[in-house]
């Protein structure tokens, strides 16, 4: 007896999964064209008027350029408070214009701008390529009650071998981020920078606070967004290295202070503390080693995420 299988359900579920997982690409991969029709050189970069929006390269530094795009003709003026330097040192940079694209120069780098569709290439300056922003958008959305954009960014890095690295501290158990998709929002035990590195040399700071999002699910493609913006707003940081890059992240959000001296030394953690006298008990039996005998030992900080001190008068032990 012939049993004849029933075709297309394990095909069908694998291409609606595959569809799924796709529609993202295909929308940003497609996207319509958003073409250059005006240039206009400033004295720290260049403003390009598109069919839909504004973009603004400004040339930072010999390694650092800041892009921005607003859907309207104007960046609205508004607090940053991540990125406090507002004024750069004049960096001699160059243009060069022909009917396909704009490229600036400099000692470091070379950024061209696309004309037909708005598309930026980072290379160095000897033509090696780093990385492509393909395209770039503002969705209309309300949120809150208020009339806003989600913005998102296209970067193409088609046949890259490079690893991604940065964003943060996350539980994932992920060094690398290639192929994964990273939540930059702040929550228990999640630590987000909106920083990621690559080993191709470069660094990409995506200057937002709303709840945004690295995602490299497709390992060809990354898509950066943010559920709230009323510009795009990001830095390209060249190293080559990643001391370099980290300290043109330093240089763009201020230095790291150092913490007192009296966090310079062993943290005891506990999930809570049950008597005013544990922290005293604690104190005696790390220090003696268990013996009963307190020895000379340094404890600067008990964390605790019950207070202990709620029935007892708070003690500093020294």
């Amino acid at each position: 007896m012939n049993i004849k299988k029933k075709p297309g359900l394990p095909l069908f579920l694998l291409a609606l999964f595959v569809v799924f997982l796709s529609r993202d690409a295909a929308h940003a991969q497609w996207a319509a064209m958003n073409p250059v029709t005006r240039v206009r050189q400033q004295t720290d970069g260049v403003l390009f008027t598109q069919a839909s929006g504004t973009l603004k390269v400004q040339v930072c530094s010999d390694s650092m350029i800041r892009v921005l795009y607003s859907p309207t003709s104007t960046f609205p003026k508004r607090p940053d408070f991540v990125v406090l330097k507002e004024n750069w040192p004049a960096t001699k940079w160059t243009m060069q214009s022909s009917d396909s694209a704009v490229t600036l120069t400099t000692a470091l780098l070379k950024i061209v701008v696309t004309r037909k569709d708005g598309s930026i290439n980072y290379s160095d300056v000897n033509g090696g390529s780093l990385v492509q922003e393909q395209s770039r958008k503002m969705i209309p959305v309300r949120v809150n009650g208020e009339d806003t954009y989600r913005s998102e960014s296209f970067v193409n890095i088609y046949g890259s071998h490079e690893a991604l690295y940065g964003l943060g501290q996350h539980q994932a158990g992920v060094w690398n981020y290639r192929g994964e998709s990273v939540d930059i929002a702040q929550d228990n035990s999640n630590i987000s920078v909106p920083l990621m590195l690559s080993t191709k040399g470069y660094g990409i700071f995506w200057n937002n606070d709303s709840r945004s999002r690295f995602n490299n699910r497709f390992a060809n493609y990354l898509y950066i967004s943010s559920e709230v913006a009323d510009v795009i707003d990001y830095y390209f940081i060249y190293g080559p290295d990643f001391d370099k890059i980290i300290a043109g992240y330093r240089e763009l959000t201020g230095q790291v202070p150092m913490f007192g001296k009296w966090a310079y030394g062993f943290w005891q953690s506990r999930k809570s503390i049950a008597t005013c006298t544990s922290p005293s008990t604690t104190l005696c039996r790390i220090g003696s080693g268990g013996t009963g005998r307190v020895n000379s030992f340094s404890i600067r900080i008990i964390p605790t995420r019950k207070p202990w001190s709620i029935n007892c008068t708070p003690r500093i032990f020294t």
